[in-house]
């Protein structure tokens, strides 16, 4: 088996919040960090998005989203 290198590395876990009844999107660009270290030395880096029902996912949410995660086109 052949063992590519990895381009880019990033987190993204969708989920329901049961408080607010709504599913979130949290997501964070990792670079060569590993998850566990972002949340512990740089919490700030990792964003949370609220998803409404009643307007859905919007276009530039989603764009924000791939630009954070340095993701192109």
């Amino acid at each position: 088996m052949e063992k590519l290198e990895t381009q880019k590395k990033f987190y993204l876990k969708i989920n329901l919040d049961r408080e607010h009844n709504c599913p979130i999107i949290t997501y964070a660009n990792l670079g060569d960090w590993k998850h566990s270290k972002v949340i512990a030395e740089r919490p700030n880096e990792i964003k949370t998005i609220k998803v409404d029902f009643l307007k859905n996912l919007r276009m530039d949410e989603l764009l924000n989203i791939a630009v954070d995660l340095g993701i192109e086109n």
